[in-house]
């Protein structure tokens, strides 16, 4: 760990690994009552009264989500078992695996922040790279960068390929956890389909199968942007650089000054259970979310001007959209579909002697030895 790094772990509470079993089981079980309760809302209530109910369930899916993200990093109770449990169980709603997660997410994004190649979070192409592409594929990439398409951009790219069947290349380990955990999701969604359908035909809805369709696929869909609409403004912005090579890669760069903390409303910052603290969260990935505040906050106090807070709006999402298409890595700033650039150098131009360390590759030589364990 390099002088810079050590200063800004000292700089954080120290007692932001504190972990509570109590609160993290509470949490949890909160979260799947919510989720019993608002899936009953669908299927029970009037049509017109169920559509309100499944977008209030699909944010308590995603409220299991952030909860299973949390055992995924190990932090969510003091056991490692019952993280793993927590972790597989909180993540069925949402389909996930979470072998799948912990490579993609734990092991590739958290250690490799906006280091393209490495990170698979949303990472831009050059203009070279873009128009190499196929014309299918550029007509794709264009819709991943517009606000209906960062939720499908999540579903294929992050969730598919890198979760659910990774390629063998990309994930040449645990191969047998990851096929008994879609084994679990599964049965777990044959179960949901099948009991949903029943209590349709049971209060005489009108359609049942379609209706049964809507009462899941719907929360989901409604999720998958929601997960897209959060995760791809945490690490996109005009104001954030991407990297293509680890010599120019540093872990104070992208941790703390390439992670947005996007400020939204406080409401929808306890729906979302503190995830929204995210430069606290890639600074230490070990503080369980409910000491995530305090960390951002000190944060924030210690490093005026580096942290990046946004106020979140309409406007600044659309602004993200229009800015953010493509990517020069080597002018550092970004580019429209054109090759037109739409920001200023993010990266100054450095002497030599000036250039940052290479990072380090192994995991037991980050700050969080434990990143990837839960």
């Amino acid at each position: 760990m390099d002088a810079q790094t050590r200063s800004l772990f000292n700089t954080l509470p120290a007692l932001r690994r504190e972990r509570s079993t109590l609160f993290g089981i509470t949490i949890f079980a909160f979260c799947t009552a919510a989720w019993l309760l608002t899936l009953a809302a669908v299927v029970l209530l009037p049509l017109w009264l169920s559509i309100p109910a499944s977008f209030a369930n699909a944010i308590t899916v995603a409220m299991l989500f952030i909860v299973a993200h949390d055992a995924a990093h190990g932090t969510l109770v003091s056991s490692l078992r019952m993280n793993r449990v927590i972790g597989i169980l909180a993540f069925l709603p949402s389909l996930h695996p979470l072998t799948g997660w912990k490579r993609s997410h734990n092991a590739k994004h958290h250690l490799w922040t906006n280091l393209k190649g490495e990170d698979p979070g949303y990472p831009p192409f050059s203009l070279a790279e873009y128009r190499d592409l196929p014309p299918s594929r550029r007509f794709l990439e264009r819709f991943y960068r517009s606000w209906a398409g960062i939720g499908f951009c999540y579903f294929v790219e992050l969730y598919w390929k890198r979760m659910l069947f990774p390629t063998r290349e990309y994930m040449p380990s645990q191969r047998g956890e990851l096929r008994l955990d879609r084994a679990i999701i599964a049965l777990f969604l044959i179960a949901e389909v099948v009991g949903v359908y029943c209590v349709s035909v049971a209060v005489n809805r009108p359609l049942p199968l379609l209706f049964t369709i809507y009462a899941v696929a719907g929360p989901y869909c409604v999720f998958l942007w929601l997960t897209g609409f959060v995760t791809y403004q945490q690490h996109t912005n005009a104001e954030i650089p991407w990297f293509d090579r680890k010599s120019d890669w540093s872990y104070f760069q992208n941790q703390v000054a390439g992670t947005v903390h996007m400020d939204f409303p406080p409401l929808l910052n306890v729906f979302f259970l503190n995830v929204l603290e995210h430069s606290a969260h890639h600074v230490d990935p070990m503080i369980p979310l409910y000491n995530l505040d305090k960390s951002q906050q000190v944060l924030e106090t210690a490093y005026p001007g580096t942290i990046k807070i946004i106020g979140w709006s309409p406007r600044v999402l659309l602004t993200t959209l229009k800015c953010c298409k493509l990517y020069d890595y080597r002018e550092h700033r970004w580019l429209d579909f054109n090759g037109q650039p739409t920001s200023p150098r993010l990266v100054p131009i450095m002497e030599p002697a000036e250039l940052p360390k290479l990072a380090p590759t192994k995991a037991s030589a980050l700050p969080h030895p434990r990143l990837t364990r839960a």
